[in-house]
C-alpha cells in the first residue's frame, strides 16, 4: 500500500514505524534492540555522532534518505537472463589502481558468460557499493557488440575517475543490459582480403617489406 505524504509531515508519518523501515542490516537491528530503540521515532533525540557509534554510519544515511535529505539511487531490476556478476570484497578499496583491477575480474566474469551465450555487449554498467549504502554508478555503450575484455576496460577506465569512493567500496556488480548476437568476422570477406573494423571496411594489401612505427608530433 502507498501513501502520499506531505513534504512537510515526513518525520510524523515515519516516527510510528520500526526501526526495521530503515533496511538496516543485521547487526544495525541488534544493536538498536541492545539500547531500546523500537520505532525511528526513538532516534531523533539522540544526536547523530553518537548514534554513529552505536548503529553505524549506514543508520545515519539511511534516515537521511527517509527524509529525502539525501538522494537514494534507483537501481532497476535485471532480467533473469542478462549477464551479469557480483563480488564482495573482503575489505573496502578505494583507489584507482585497486577498481581497475577489480574492474577487470568483473570482466572477466561478465565475458564468459556472453561467449557461453553467443552474445557481445552493447552496454555495460558498473555499480560499485560503498560503505555507507550510497551507489556509485558508470556505464558504457559500443557501436558493435563486443566481448573483448580490453577493450571493454579501456572503455570503463576513461570513468573511474566519475568513481566516488568515500569512506571505501565493498561490493561491485557488473550487468550487460543491451547484447547482441557476437557474429565472427565472416570467413568470404576475409578471404577476399577485406574486414570490418568499427563501421569502415579496410582494404588488407600486401606490403613488400616490414612495416616500420611511424612517430606522430
Amino acid at each position: 500500500m502507498l501513501t502520499r505524504v506531505d513534504p512537510h509531515g515526513t518525520v510524523e508519518a515515519i516516527s510510528p514505524l520500526p526501526i526495521a523501515a530503515l533496511r538496516l542490516a543485521p547487526t544495525a537491528l541488534l544493536a538498536a534492540r541492545k539500547f531500546g530503540f523500537e520505532r525511528i521515532a526513538d532516534l531523533w533525540p539522540v544526536a547523530r555522532g553518537p548514534l554513529a557509534r552505536r548503529l553505524g554510519l549506514p543508520a545515519i544515511t539511511r534516515l537521511d534518505q527517509a527524509l529525502c535529505s539525501v538522494a537514494e539511487p534507483i537501481t532497476p531490476r535485471h532480467d533473469a537472463e542478462m549477464p551479469a556478476v557480483d563480488r564482495r570484497l573482503l575489505e573496502p578499496i578505494s583507489t584507482a589502481d585497486a577498481i581497475e583491477k577489480f574492474m577487470a575480474d568483473l570482466l572477466g566474469g561478465l565475458t564468459e558468460q556472453l561467449r557461453a551465450k553467443g552474445l557481445g555487449a552493447r552496454s555495460l554498467r558498473l555499480t560499485g557499493l560503498r560503505v555507507d549504502g550510497s551507489e556509485q554508478v558508470v556505464a558504457i555503450g559500443t557501436s558493435q557488440p563486443t566481448r573483448e575484455v580490453s577493450h571493454l576496460q579501456r572503455l570503463l577506465k576513461l570513468h573511474i575517475e566519475r568513481i566516488d569512493p568515500g569512506w571505501g567500496l565493498e561490493q561491485f556488480s557488473m550487468v550487460a543490459p543491451h547484447t547482441e548476437p557476437f557474429d565472427a568476422v565472416d570467413l568470404g570477406t576475409v578471404l577476399t582480403g577485406e574486414t570490418l573494423v568499427g563501421k569502415l571496411h579496410v582494404h588488407l594489401v600486401e606490403m613488400p617489406a616490414p612495416l616500420t612505427k611511424a612517430t606522430h608530433t
